[in-house]
């Protein structure tokens, strides 16, 4: 189930927020979540629940039994959750590499879809059968459950000895998706103690609003100019080819940030403090410093387990520069089972080598310079994540630089009728929204004078209900936009 279906805007969410703050202690609080993530998970795909428990039950006993002492342990559980990644997301992909033939929807989805046949047969059931072989955020959950099991063999944080709170950790829905990619020591505590207040659950309702908004009405329509540019002769031409490109630049990040804005509201609402995973990409100013801003829980993560392990920059630069080839490896491939997220992640490899050595030659040239440099560098790379098929990788390349005409017909036309898409994706993936917000909460005098100042004014209320009156025209505008259409799935949902 997506957050950008009305079932769940309209019913899911309201009868999980009403039934969870009437219940009256936070263990009957963790039930509901407990019930509700995973009847959400369910209703997206109701076999893979069995591997989401059975994932949660193994790593709970097995987290345990980790001590400083005892690597073995950590080694068995860790291989226990990466094979069960690889299975599900790469047996075909390495099958195909060594010209291994695989039925139609690869070995996992055929025995899936025989599974659910004998379960219907048997029981009379009319259960679907899954139609994608990746169960719904297993890489998400994957890297959550790996950085809890270092962390306890680390010392950082004791095993959990209720099982329902790690299932809660691992299943709750907010994040469940898409992330951002919680570390157990950060909401360790939430899981027992945690408090909400009307401010929390109101600016947790704003905050999901303002990421409904950029998935339903930015997104979502920068996909549709997409699909029409690839539907005819629009898109083969240098302008057209360009055009699409930026579109899926400004789809993927509001897209994707518009989820994260999503999850960390929702968690906001139920008393959860979930770690920032985007911070304006897009006025980066090398690609060093957009991987600081884009996806911030995964960068860390394979800074935190991955590369710093493996020694990081304190061994010579030669170590460093393979630590840096086996983190982008894993990064690319992490994204999907397909050469061009493996190309993906090697690009970004090379680029950020190649920055490493002439950076501090870089420092005098104008912001702006360096700013449209590395976009057009980031730019080129999500061409790459883009196109699975190389072919079609190699064609879009190719037609952005001049191996078709400059502009074909109709795509002029397409253009005009974009550009205040564009000017709002541009304008909203930059400072300035940041800076009305301040400015406006200058002007109500909405800003904390000092910690713990939490007084109720008169302006302040008036600058609330400001901001309630926006949420409120953004959810009316998201929920017309979605009455008689299907919102788009999100990009980042199989990953």
């Amino acid at each position: 189930m997506e957050f950008s279906k009305l079932f769940f805007l309209y019913i899911f969410l309201p009868l999980t927020i009403a039934i969870y703050f009437l219940m009256p202690k936070m263990q009957w609080k963790n039930r509901v979540l407990i019930a509700a993530s995973l009847l959400f998970y369910a209703m997206g795909q109701p076999l893979f629940l069995l591997l989401l428990l059975g994932s949660a039950y193994l790593n709970f006993y097995l987290a345990q039994r980790i001590s400083p002492k005892d690597k073995g342990t950590l080694v068995f559980a860790l291989v226990c959750n990466l094979f069960a990644l690889g299975i599900f997301k790469y047996l075909d992909f390495f099958l195909g590499i060594f010209g291994v033939a695989t039925p139609d929807g690869g070995v996992i989805l055929s025995i899936m879809a025989s599974l659910t046949k004998g379960v219907n047969a048997l029981f009379g059931t009319t259960m679907r059968a899954p139609t994608s072989v990746i169960p719904i955020g297993i890489s998400f959950y994957t890297f959550q459950v790996i950085s809890y099991l270092v962390d306890v063999y680390r010392g950082k944080s004791c095993a959990q000895t209720s099982f329902s709170k790690l299932l809660l950790y691992l299943c709750m829905f907010p994040k469940m998706m898409q992330g951002p990619i919680v570390r157990y020591e950060q909401v360790e505590k939430q899981l027992s103690v945690r408090k909400t207040n009307p401010k929390a659950i109101f600016e947790g309702a704003v905050r999901f609003t303002v990421g409904l908004a950029k998935k339903v009405l930015l997104a979502d329509y920068a996909g549709k100019v997409i699909a029409g540019l690839s539907s005819d002769i629009s898109g083969a031409s240098v302008v057209g080819a360009w055009l699409g490109a930026i579109l899926f630049m400004f789809q993927l990040y509001f897209d994707f940030s518009g989820y994260s804005d999503m999850a960390i509201g929702l968690g906001r609402i139920f008393g959860f403090r979930y770690p920032e995973n985007f911070n304006l990409p897009y006025v980066s100013g090398s690609i060093t410093e957009f991987w600081r801003r884009w996806h911030m829980s995964l960068s860390s993560f394979f800074r935190d387990y991955v590369y710093i392990p493996l020694g990081g920059n304190r061994k010579g630069k030669g170590r460093q520069v393979f630590n840096m080839l086996v983190v982008w490896s894993l990064t690319g491939l992490w994204h999907g089972a397909n050469w061009n997220y493996i190309i993906w992640g090697l690009y970004f490899f090379a680029l950020l080598s190649i920055e490493k050595q002439i950076l501090p030659r870089l420092k005098n040239r104008s912001g702006i310079v360096k700013n449209l440099v590395t976009m057009f560098f980031v730019l080129i790379g999500w061409v790459i994540f883009s196109h699975e098929n190389l072919g079609e990788l190699g064609s879009a390349l190719a037609n952005m630089f001049g191996a078709s005409g400059f502009v074909s017909a109709g795509v002029g036309t397409r253009l005009m009728n974009t550009l205040p898409l564009l000017l709002v994706c541009l304008v909203g993936s930059t400072m300035i929204p940041r800076w009305i917000s301040f400015v406006w909460g200058g002007i109500f005098s909405a800003r904390k004078k000092r910690r713990g100042d939490d007084r109720f004014t008169l302006m302040r209320g008036i600058y609330a209900l400001s901001l309630l009156a926006f949420a409120g025209v953004l959810l009316y505008l998201c929920t017309v936009s979605l009455v008689g259409s299907t919102s788009a799935p999100s990009i980042y949902a199989n990953f």
